[in-house]
């Protein structure tokens, strides 16, 4: 009888857990299963083991890789690591793996998004690291974990509820505003930390300088998905079951449209595509616009070359300064399976190595990037760096910029990757150009339009 009741016990135990697991994956829904590596598993000394990278990479960029590969050779000489240039941008390199896939012929490691790993995912060829990182012997430590920036790290999980990391960090980036530092000194005006305080400075310079349009916003698609996390607006994210869905079609949104619309009526605000140009600082460096939030990784490209004047920087505006949210960007690392273990551990080391303290400082201080190691900053290469700055204009502006995403790293976010993030960042940012630029400045003709295009954009997202 006891037999009998203990037996019963068990049995029901069983359903339970087979049950509490059945569900906990219906509710996670990897987006990729955590691929299994043996605990004893190692890289073998005598095997020669060939790994490709592709990367968008160009220039000085691509020298400072190729100097990494060859310190990783002499580390691991029967490993060799073959790089290429794909595409002169992350959606032609996209297009180029995206259609190696399905032959097998992709790469080893590739750059990109979070947009482009999901796409990759969709084929279930991405490699899951989780198993990698946690690794007894090839794996991190906790403190080495830890050492990466929270944002960096927190981006390469968030594919999915399960925390599987398909992505590293390796060149990142925030936004920054640049302003025309000698302007605002002259003329006594205060950096604005708000929206509301850069509609005040921005009033203030239109009266000094009549025929500038004050304030200017490089893209389209960061200030409308970061505008939407300041003010708690959804954009996209996780439904229960742990899909990607879109939430962008609302009224909060339309409202915060309107908003920017209304300050380039005024003449305070505006994008490249409202101005014709590449970007904000093209207008600025011809005195017509004094306040331009861009990338900082690309820093350098907001001072004159003739120095006319000192470009300062400042964190984003805020909408709620008890609620700093701030983008985070920059192309990050994905690993593809392979039947050969060995070259799947050979990429793992690979990127382990070129995502060290001292490479990514390397990397940063020639590129503009953030190093994506909090140990970075405490390198002699940084201080260095550092020390030499403040006699170049260029990377004073660079090490500033840099120094401030670290200062705001808290602060960061980045929206979900999922099948539809790419194009959902894309029709937002279509959509807000184009609202922008509507020729009407008559209330009731502005709201029509805006409630047609985010209808268009969530109808062309839906199918």
């Amino acid at each position: 009888m006891i037999k009998n009741l203990l037996l019963l016990v068990i049995c029901l135990l069983v359903l339970v857990v087979v049950s509490c697991q059945k569900d906990t994956h219906e509710t996670t829904n990897k987006i990729v299963e955590w691929y299994e590596l043996a605990d004893d598993a190692s890289l073998s000394t005598t095997e020669k083991i060939d790994i490709y990278m592709w990367h968008s990479f160009g220039g000085d960029n691509q020298k400072v890789l190729q100097t990494f590969i060859s310190e990783f050779n002499a580390l691991y000489p029967n490993v060799t690591v073959h790089e290429e240039n794909k595409g002169v941008d992350y959606k032609a390199l996209e297009t180029a793996v995206a259609n190696a896939i399905p032959s097998g012929s992709n790469p080893h490691l590739v750059t990109g998004y979070g947009d482009n790993f999901a796409r990759y995912a969709s084929s279930k060829r991405v490699l899951a690291l989780n198993n990698f990182v946690n690794h007894p012997t090839l794996g991190l430590s906790e403190e080495e974990i830890a050492d990466f920036v929270p944002g960096f790290w927190r981006e390469g999980a968030s594919f999915d509820k399960s925390g599987t990391i398909l992505a590293f960090p390796f060149a990142k980036s925030t936004e920054a505003l640049y302003y025309n530092k000698t302007f605002f000194e002259e003329h006594n005006l205060t950096v604005p930390q708000t929206w509301a305080e850069v509609e005040a400075v921005a009033r203030q310079i239109k009266i000094l300088v009549p025929d500038s349009v004050p304030f200017g916003y490089d893209s389209e698609a960061n200030l409308f998905i970061s505008s939407s996390e300041q003010k708690g607006i959804p954009y996209t994210g996780f439904s229960e079951s742990g899909y990607g869905q879109i939430l962008f079609n609302n009224q909060n949104a339309k409202d915060l449209v309107k908003y920017f619309k209304d300050l380039t009526n005024e003449g305070l605000f505006s994008t490249p595509s409202t101005l014709g140009v590449t970007f904000s600082s093209d207008r600025a460096k011809i005195d017509k616009l004094f306040m331009a939030v861009g990338s900082t990784g690309g820093a350098k490209y907001n001072i004159p070359s003739d120095n006319h004047y000192v470009t300062g920087v400042a964190p984003v505006p805020q909408f709620d300064l008890n609620n700093k949210r701030q983008i985070q960007q920059g192309p990050n690392i994905c690993l593809f399976k392979k039947d050969n273990v060995q070259e799947m551990i050979a990429s793992w080391l690979f990127l382990k190595y070129i995502t060290e303290a001292e490479q990514s400082v390397r990397y940063s201080v020639q590129s503009g990037y953030s190093p994506v190691r909090l140990s970075a900053f405490e390198t002699a290469t940084w201080k260095d760096f550092e020390a030499k700055s403040a006699s170049n204009p260029t990377n004073l502006l660079i090490m500033q910029s840099i120094q401030l995403a670290k200062n705001y790293s808290d602060y960061f976010f980045t929206s979900i990757a999922f099948s539809k993030s790419s194009k959902a960042r894309e029709v937002v940012e279509t959509l807000l150009a184009e609202v922008l630029k509507y020729d009407s400045k008559v209330d009731a003709d502005i709201i029509n339009y805006i409630n047609a295009k985010f209808a268009e954009a969530y109808e062309e997202i839906s199918y």
